[in-house]
């Protein structure tokens, strides 16, 4: 049995290896790719909604949420995955990005996995404007 000075060294010579294997896929890629490759490896839940629906999600966020496939989550309005506790704050929030009063922030949020089950996280919010066609 190996020891855990051996261990350690074994697993830190998998990481490296897997780091030179990504950063030689990465290199492959251009500068959208490499931010789309990025965002979906990830270990931090990503998602991206529009008009109260998902449009994206990370495979990081699926997982969070208990969803059974990557594509579970878009459709579904982002405060359905919210405590209902937290609904009046999330209003708020979306209220003043959509007047430009405020552009993001942090907080901790009580949210809701697929299946009912309730979980914290701290939320990162950014609003950002993607251009569709010619807007």
């Amino acid at each position: 049995m190996p020891t855990a000075s051996k261990a350690s060294r074994v697993a830190g010579l998998f990481d490296d290896k897997f780091a030179i294997l990504r950063d030689e896929a990465l290199a492959q890629l251009s500068g959208e790719d490499t931010l789309w490759a990025l965002v979906e490896y990830i270990p931090d839940a990503v998602i991206v909604h529009s008009d109260n629906k998902i449009i994206y999600n990370n495979p990081a966020a699926a997982k969070l949420f208990g969803a059974k496939k990557e594509d579970d989550l878009l459709g579904v309005d982002p405060k359905s995955l919210t405590h209902s506790d937290e609904h009046k704050e999330i209003s708020k929030k979306r209220s003043e990005a959509v007047q430009n009063i405020r552009e993001g922030g942090t907080a901790d949020r009580r949210h809701l996995r697929l299946d009912g089950t309730e979980f914290f996280s701290r939320n990162t919010r950014h609003r950002f404007h993607i251009p569709i066609g010619n807007d």
